[in-house]
């Protein structure tokens, strides 16, 4: 899989100027930056339409979405989520970087109560990161 002509990354606007400098050519919109915004393929431009459904399948919010999680990956969605932000403690003071974030969905809540840590979320598409920050804004 060629990954080279795509990359975004969400950051809190305050540390935007300290990482990209003006005139280096990366768009920065509501916190987002397009890494390589002239690069578009298949893969990128599948996960931007799934954003919008993404979450229904990742939480199992139907039965079918649920039957496929148990049958595909052996698991529940919210025992996954759980194990994953176990090993996130509660009173970390640092830096989490989250590739992929995808919408976010699983860890949102978590890194919420995070209040002394910066997260740098990053996926492969703009829609995901978009999708991500609206999730956000009534959690943080």
């Amino acid at each position: 899989m060629d990954v080279s002509n795509k990359g975004t990354v969400a950051v809190k606007e305050a540390s935007l100027k300290d990482i990209f400098k003006p005139g280096l050519g990366f768009s920065i919109v509501d916190g987002i930056i397009d890494l390589l915004p002239a690069g578009s393929d298949p893969i990128s431009q599948s996960y931007d339409k799934a954003s919008d459904f993404y979450d229904s399948y990742m939480t199992s919010a139907n039965f079918i979405s649920a039957l496929y999680n148990r049958i595909v990956w052996g698991i529940r969605d919210d025992i996954y989520a759980g194990k994953v932000c176990s090993f996130i403690s509660g009173d970390l003071k640092g830096v989490i970087l989250d590739v992929p974030v995808g919408t976010g969905e699983l860890t949102l809540d978590r890194y919420a109560q995070l209040k002394k840590s910066t997260i740098i979320a990053c996926d492969y598409t703009p829609g995901m990161l978009y999708k991500a920050l609206k999730l956000r804004k009534p959690r943080s």
